[in-house]
């Protein structure tokens, strides 16, 4: 109990510094986003498909970095889920484990990659929480997991 107060007292000072850095923000359309290979994913090979889908359909890679996910860093990049019925099976199916995130540029990038996460999902998740890739859903969100998963560690 303590650690997860401890993990949501993080998420909180974080995600205020965060808010304070992007209230400025043009949050119409961005033309980046971040996309996770999820460990369900890394598992399975799955990346060479997934980067020449990515190829294919014009994206263009920014920056690449596998890492392991930590209790805070799913709290900051799942914040939004955090009172969902689901949430301790995608924290239980994340932790510890290994995933690649993508900082990726495309016109409307969100919107596009968004719109491919639904097919590969159909085809390749394996249930609720392990469905293969993470898409962002704002380019808010953009910015928030840019600065957790790119630039705080």
């Amino acid at each position: 109990m303590i650690v997860k107060v401890i993990a949501i007292a993080a998420v909180v000072v974080w995600t205020a510094m965060f808010m304070f850095k992007t209230s400025n923000m043009n949050m119409d359309k961005c033309h980046e986003t971040i996309i996770i290979f999820k460990p369900d994913a890394l598992e399975r090979h799955l990346q060479i498909y997934l980067h020449e889908l990515l190829e294919n359909n014009k994206f263009v890679i920014r920056e690449e970095r596998t890492f392991t996910w930590t209790g805070p860093l799913i709290y900051s990049v799942y914040r939004e889920h955090l009172d969902k019925p689901f949430f301790k099976d995608l924290y239980a199916s994340l932790y510890g484990k290994q995933s690649t995130a993508i900082l990726v540029m495309h016109k409307d990038a969100v919107k596009h990659w968004r719109l491919m996460v639904k097919d590969i999902r159909m085809e390749y998740q394996l249930d609720p929480t392990r469905n293969t890739v993470h898409g962002s859903d704002s380019c808010r969100s953009v910015a928030r997991e840019k600065h957790f998963l790119f630039e705080w560690s």
